[in-house]
């Protein structure tokens, strides 16, 4: 709440209230109002249409409270001002209701976008609250069930904050706009902004929550900056022509269950932000590519979706799923990155996934599956990206027009790959990786003890059927990958040598060291899967025994459940998955 200011004269206050026809309502056909509203004042729907003829300053500690089925129609240019440093403190309580919203609309027979001014807080306007707990509103200003069209801007907070629900702004040249003092708070929730020029655009404060925010077509659709602990929950942002949501300096942002979906431009650009999380959040055929993170340490991409994105190769180089640019210790984990298509052809980038300028980052659990590169790496794109972990990735149907059907690893030393499947990529070398200069240390190697291995099968290239090793020869082996232990399908080490290029092709190259080979045949006793032999197993097995479901428990592979398959299934148990 902003401080009070001195109370006008009565004297004065009852001849501005007859000289601008805003005392108490009056019911017209049309009621005309503007001036300043010094005292308590409510808007009912006897009184509706209102039409202001003035601009509006609600000050002097008064509150303007308008009913539900009203409508306020503005002439030219015209707004409604709550709180001003003449005129001292104001309330707006405009509470509509589902059958009966608060529509404020231009008064022109054939309106354009910012054919009225909108309604602008300023530090004087009793900022909204609510309760933490519930989210229940409590008091100050508030905008609820209301409806906004042909406003230049329609919410405005300059240093003051209503509570926002329920309401839509069609045609709106700026749907809300905020710049706030460093901890005033935004709770806006089930707004809807479309065919407007830009959405909602928030600058300072912090905690601000965005709940179901739906917004469809403009440049940029959200843009935060300077303000921390944001929270953007549930919502469609649709049809961008620069970008989605965009956001500066938002440390400890969280984004969850957020649709990004069919913008011509960017989905999300996160820029210089520390601890932030996008959960849940689908990105669906963006024109310039889904998601974007720059100067992000400590980012968690978790259950996310990326299909049918586009980088469409011109102007900034980044990836048609997901880019990350000079960051730190990012996780990114459950997340789908299929049909996506890096169309950049201009510099040696590619990738679904682009890793960039970034160290540690982990990719747990994740599936890439047909996506495209007219350069390298059809999958993911690997540079100055030192110690990447790829744990239980799956990479599937992925092209490169060039170089790593699956992943492209350059000036990148220590990237490690754990217990991930490479099968059915295609490139001109390396099908399935192809590692370049720079890239010392890199791992494939299995665990055989936890039966923990990455697998190779059916990829296609001319050079490196599944690994390209592109680093030089070293008399100190650091130009050798490491890939013991790796289940190629093949324990015949002439079969695994004609799927993959290195020193023995060419003597400038270092080595694939493939020795061992791992035999990978599977581990029958291991009946749930998860590589050691446990109480579970026999419980797993006793269940597909009692199910009849002959292919787990038919151990002895006569076709039919008998005591000799327990007697095989304990057989097996005992030995082992060595």
């Amino acid at each position: 709440m902003r401080a009070m200011h001195g109370r006008v004269g009565l004297a004065a206050r009852s001849l501005l209230a007859i000289t601008c026809g805003c005392g108490a309502s009056v019911a017209l056909a049309q009621t005309p109002v503007g001036g300043p509203i010094l005292d308590d004042v409510t808007w009912t729907a006897a009184g509706s249409p209102y039409q202001v003829v003035s601009n509006i300053i609600v000050g002097d500690d008064a509150t303007l409270t308008i009913e539900p089925g009203v409508t306020v129609e503005f002439d030219d240019d015209l707004g409604i001002e709550i709180g001003s440093a003449s005129f001292g403190t104001g309330t707006l309580i405009a509470r509509g209701a589902v059958s009966d919203p608060i529509v404020f609309r231009s008064s022109a027979p054939d309106p354009a976008p910012g054919q009225w001014r909108g309604v602008l807080l300023t530090q004087f306007a009793v900022d909204g609250q609510i309760d933490p707990d519930t989210g229940a509103y409590l008091s100050g200003s508030i905008v609820e069930q209301a409806e906004f069209t042909f406003a230049n801007n329609a919410l405005r907070f300059e240093r003051g904050v209503a509570v926002v629900r329920d309401t839509e702004m069609r045609d709106c040249r700026f749907a809300i706009g905020a710049t706030l003092d460093v901890e005033q708070q935004l709770h806006i929730t089930d707004v809807q902004s479309r065919d407007g020029l830009q959405g909602i655009q928030i600058n300072r404060g912090r905690g601000h929550v965005l709940t179901r925010v739906n917004i469809s077509g403009g440049s940029i659709m959200l843009f935060i900056s300077d303000a921390p602990d944001v929270t953007i929950r549930g919502g469609l942002l649709e049809g961008a022509t620069s970008v989605g949501l965009s956001t500066n300096r938002t440390d400890r942002l969280k984004v969850e269950a957020v649709q990004f979906d069919g913008n011509p431009a960017r989905g999300m650009n996160i820029i210089d932000s520390e601890d932030v999380e996008i959960r849940e959040c689908l990105f669906i055929d963006n024109g310039d590519s889904g998601a974007v993170m720059s100067d992000v340490p400590r980012l968690q991409i978790i259950d996310c979706e990326f299909r049918g994105n586009v980088s469409p190769g011109t102007g900034f180089p980044a990836a048609a799923g997901l880019s990350i640019f000079r960051g730190e210790d990012a996780i990114i984990e459950g997340c789908v990155f299929e049909a996506n298509d890096t169309q950049q052809q201009l510099l040696p980038r590619g990738g679904t996934l682009m890793l960039r300028l970034s160290a540690r980052v982990t990719v747990t659990d994740v599936d890439f599956i047909r996506n495209e590169s007219r350069v390298d790496g059809g999958a993911a794109f690997i540079e100055e990206s030192p110690g990447a972990v790829f744990s239980n990735v799956r990479f599937t149907g992925n092209l490169s027009a060039e170089r790593g059907g699956a992943v492209y690893v350059l000036e990148s030393p220590d990237v490690a790959f754990e217990a991930s499947t490479f099968e059915s990529n295609t490139a001109s070398d390396g099908g399935g990786v192809f590692v370049d200069a720079g890239s010392t240390g890199i791992s494939f190697a299995g665990d055989p003890d936890a039966r923990r291995f990455n697998v190779f099968a059916d990829n296609v290239a001319d050079r490196g059927q599944d690994i390209f090793n592109g680093l030089p020869f070293d008399v100190l082996v650091s130009g050798d990958v490491d890939a013991s232990n790796v289940c190629w399908g093949t324990l015949v080490q002439f079969e695994v040598q004609q799927r993959i290029w290195d020193g023995f092709d060419d003597p400038l190259l270092g080595f694939i060291v493939a020795n061992p080979l791992a035999d990978c045949t599977a581990c029958r006793a291991d009946i749930d899967g998860d590589g050691e032999l446990t109480i579970f197993d026999f419980l797993g097995f006793q269940n597909a025994f009692d199910a009849g479901d002959i292919s787990v428990a038919d151990f002895d592979g006569d076709g039919a459940l008998t005591i000799f398959d327990f007697l095989a299934f304990q057989n097996e148990f005992d030995a082992g998955c060595g």
